[in-house]
């Protein structure tokens, strides 16, 4: 059975684990500092234990929220499903939503994994089998950046 993205999330919330959202912050809706706002690709990390806890923590039907803490200034973050183009655990297990995925986003993977990821003993592959980006390039974006 395939979860939902709100399904996916409400998991990841429930479970206590922190968790990784990319999302495009040019999408209609998104709620970040305006520092943040017109990016393609911003990364934002949630979870019930993170050092300062998010308390009002809320998913609804078009996406989810809270006030989240930006260099120690807390701002109401609201995150549309339609904005997310991967979340995953801190294990690194999770989901990247390849029709999501903004363009110039895609084609910056496909170059950095073609750089340094396709080849050698520890290459990862650039698809997965059904064809979409491995999240594992993503994962190894955010390691990078």
């Amino acid at each position: 059975m395939i979860l939902s993205l709100k399904e996916l999330v409400e998991g990841y919330w429930a479970s206590g684990q922190r968790f990784f959202v990319h999302l495009d912050s040019r999408k209609h809706g998104v709620q970040v500092p305006e520092n943040l706002l017109g990016r393609p690709s911003v990364v934002l990390e949630w979870g019930a234990k993170l050092p300062i806890p998010i308390t009002d923590f809320y998913v609804g039907e078009y996406g989810f929220g809270g006030v989240l803490t930006y260099k120690k200034l807390a701002f109401y973050t609201f995150v549309p499903f339609d904005a997310v183009f991967a979340v995953y655990d801190s294990s690194g297990k999770g989901r990247l939503i390849s029709a999501a995925l903004p363009e110039e986003v895609a084609r910056t993977l496909v170059e950095e994994a073609r750089a340094g990821e396709t080849s050698g003993p520890h290459a990862k592959p650039l698809k997965n089998a059904d064809g979409t980006l491995s999240l594992a390039v993503m994962r190894a974006r955010k390691r990078r950046g």
